[in-house]
């Protein structure tokens, strides 16, 4: 049985594109994707550090989370985008369930964090902000599914 995977988004339009990225990402790793939060293997929020409300949000997403993982220990969660290496300490504090924090640079890193994550349970990952880029990612636009 696959593994399978949801992603939650807020913020910008980049923040959008972003998710399509993971999308393809996650398609490319042979996962399908979840309806619902609660049935996933890997829940990944995407979120904005610009805009307050996905702030709120994200952590109000968290407080959800945190139910589901005690019912299901392996699930692997995953929070993304510009807040992610911008309040890692106080995403962690928290949150500390929370298994990966990915800058929107490092999106091309997730398949070997992941894997990394599964090994080691328990890890939190942090990337920089800055991490090289890699230029080319699959993408899943929405309706092409």
């Amino acid at each position: 049985m696959p593994k399978r995977f949801h992603i939650q988004t807020y913020g910008c339009q980049m923040n959008y594109h972003d998710s399509e990225r993971f999308h393809g990402i996650f398609d490319g790793m042979g996962f399908e994707p979840s309806e619902n939060m609660k049935s996933a293997d890997v829940v990944l929020i995407n979120t904005c550090s610009v805009r307050e409300k996905p702030e709120r949000k994200l952590f109000a997403e968290l407080g959800r989370l945190k139910k589901y993982k005690s019912e299901n220990p392996a699930m692997i969660i995953c929070v993304a985008g510009c807040m992610a290496p911008r309040d890692g300490d106080v995403i962690r504090q928290k949150a500390p369930f929370v298994d990966i924090l990915l800058g929107p640079r490092s999106i091309a890193r997730l398949p070997t964090i992941l894997r990394r994550v599964e090994r080691e349970r328990g890890l939190v990952e942090s990337v920089d902000l800055y991490d090289d880029p890699t230029p080319v990612t699959p993408v899943a636009r929405a309706g092409t599914v």
